[in-house]
């Protein structure tokens, strides 16, 4: 679902000090009627925030309401970090990063509507088992694709994560959750960011409140150095890792082991041959996760390599498919009938909404014109 709550430093949750706001109850709860939405019931609860779904009585849609908890009210801060994050996701208009309908406040409690997305996030679907490489292949591609919007915009995630990376059943993935993002100017995003000193293999400092989550903190984070562009390649980085290897790169027990290898010297440890992983994705996840975040690509390079590969893999399947002749194509009135064709099509309509006139490509005999036609 949309919204999940991110994992914040202790300094940034603590609020409700004396002399500060304090509420009571959320007037949030299911059957009420806030502005025009109407909450129908609680999709989830986090450590900073709730999410309901809620229907837009106006606009006759769904919609997911984040609010804040009450005990999290407290301060002017905590508030102006909740619309901060609204404001930076309601700079985009891109097909993989979610979307803001509306932002309001209802007796003290501010309010984000954003798009309803029924499915899962990906970090409950890489629990379920392994994902295909070609599937693998177009989730990271559109991951890309959102952060290079993002950087564009001079806008840094810094929480990325497979929980704030939604799967909707729609096909399209959603990048989500920008409530640790901060801004810079886009010209410092053009790359992959100003390189920092060398990671060194001292502790780092405040492990335990690093941003984030472990397992995707870049180890200029851990060493409480600048963020730059560079920072979120590192997380996608390890994201590619675990997409191509159902693994992250950094496997150690305690939170303080992990910080002091992810900032060790040593190289980060390597995509396995067992994965069957090409060279060129394994030479590219590799210098996502180099130490200087300086040697890192940025995103507008990664999202290419990723294109450049799909394809490849595109074009090797569709010689070696072995086409049954002497079958009519099916047409728009068949599209009923049309079926097994539910990953080409969700890749179809993601890229289609980012390319006006999209080449559909195979041997005689494989389906083209049933794929247009009836499928989509």
């Amino acid at each position: 679902m949309p919204g999940q709550e991110t994992r914040r430093s202790p300094a940034e949750v603590t609020v409700g000090v004396a002399g500060q706001r304090q509420h009571s109850g959320s007037p949030f709860e299911p059957g009420q009627t806030i502005d025009n939405f109407e909450i129908v019931r609680v999709l989830g609860r986090g450590g900073m925030g709730e999410v309901f779904l809620a229907r837009d009585t106006k606009l006759g849609r769904r919609a997911a309401l984040k609010v804040v908890r009450p005990e999290h009210l407290g301060s002017d801060r905590s508030i102006a970090d909740f619309l901060n994050e609204a404001r930076l996701t309601a700079k985009f208009s891109h097909p993989n990063i979610i979307t803001i309908h509306a932002v309001g406040e209802h007796r003290g409690f501010p309010y984000v509507a954003l798009e309803y997305l029924d499915g899962h996030d990906l970090k409950e679907r890489l629990a379920e088992g392994q994902l295909g490489y070609q599937q693998a292949l177009r989730i990271a591609l559109a991951i890309t694709s959102a952060l290079s919007e993002a950087h564009r915009h001079g806008v840094l995630h810094l929480d990325l994560k497979p929980a704030n990376v939604f799967l909707p059943i729609d096909g399209r993935v959603r990048v989500m959750d920008f409530g640790l993002a901060k801004t810079i100017k886009p010209s410092e995003a053009a790359g992959s960011g100003e390189p920092a000193a060398a990671a060194s293999d001292t502790d780092p400092a405040g492990a335990t409140e690093a941003w984030g989550t472990p397992n995707y903190t870049a180890p200029e984070q851990w060493m409480r150095r600048p963020t730059s562009a560079a920072t979120d390649i590192w997380a996608l980085g390890v994201m590619l890792f675990e997409l191509c290897t159902h693994r992250v790169p950094y496997r150690q027990a305690s939170v303080m082991e992990k910080g002091r290898a992810i900032c060790s010297n040593g190289p980060a440890p390597g995509v396995s041959e067992q994965a069957n992983v090409p060279a060129e994705l394994s030479d590219l996840i590799a210098r996502c996760l180099e130490k200087e975040p300086g040697k890192r690509p940025p995103a507008d390079e990664v999202r290419d390599g990723l294109e450049d590969l799909l394809e490849e893999r595109r074009e090797r399947l569709s010689i070696e498919e072995s086409p049954f002749r002497g079958l009519l194509p099916y047409t728009q009135r068949h599209a009923g009938m049309f079926f097994g064709r539910g990953s080409e099509l969700a890749a179809f309509v993601e890229r289609i909404r980012l390319h006006p006139v999209l080449a559909v490509v195979g041997g005689a005999g494989v389906g083209k014109t049933s794929f247009v036609r009836a499928g989509v």
